[in-house]
């Protein structure tokens, strides 16, 4: 219990941190080195400790598990059973509301971490960037939206059919399951 108690404080300091470098992020812009600093320290703890270590990605899946449960009758027990992933929940559902997406997709997504990480050591080792057009941004942009919808309506169907579909997501792909996938 007390090992519990012991993550479960130290996740909210964690979380702490990240909440104050989102909300201070401009005047701690203001010092590049610093900025930087933080930014690659907390990356680093998103992908190592939250993403790797404890498998807290968030995904479609566990969204669909939330808005499933008054329909299925889940308990609040069944969410206690991962404490990270709700405290990670409560974390996410609050701050989208207050301060917008940007403290969880920008800060605490391990995949968005994974991906920033790769690229900023991608430009250190000087591998060449290909930029992709704005148009095929967008367009591409539309499909993921899409896909969550498609595997939603799945999981409402079916559970266990959604989480083979939910094999085209990346998130848990590449932090959960460490690219160990069918597809």
């Amino acid at each position: 219990m007390e090992t519990l108690a012991a993550l479960a404080q130290g996740f909210a300091i964690a979380l702490t941190v990240v909440t104050l470098g989102f909300v201070l992020q401009d005047v701690l812009s203001r010092s590049r080195m610093a900025y930087n600093i933080v930014r690659i320290g907390v990356l680093s703890f998103t992908l190592g400790w939250l993403g790797w270590w404890v498998g807290g990605q968030y995904s479609i899946i566990n969204i669909l598990s939330y808005l499933q449960a008054p329909i299925t009758g889940t308990g609040l027990e069944t969410f206690l059973l991962d404490p990270v992933f709700f405290i990670l929940g409560i974390y996410i559902a609050v701050t989208l509301f207050v301060l917008g997406r940007g403290v969880f997709c920008g800060w605490l997504c391990p995949f968005g971490a994974l991906q920033e990480l790769s690229n900023k050591l991608a430009l250190l080792l000087r591998i060449p960037q290909i930029k992709i057009p704005r148009g095929v941004q967008e367009k591409l942009w539309a499909v993921k939206y899409i896909a969550a919808a498609g595997i939603v309506a799945i999981g409402f169907y079916s559970i266990d059919m959604a989480n083979q579909v939910e094999e085209i997501e990346p998130f848990k792909t590449a932090i959960n399951a460490k690219f160990l996938r069918e597809l």
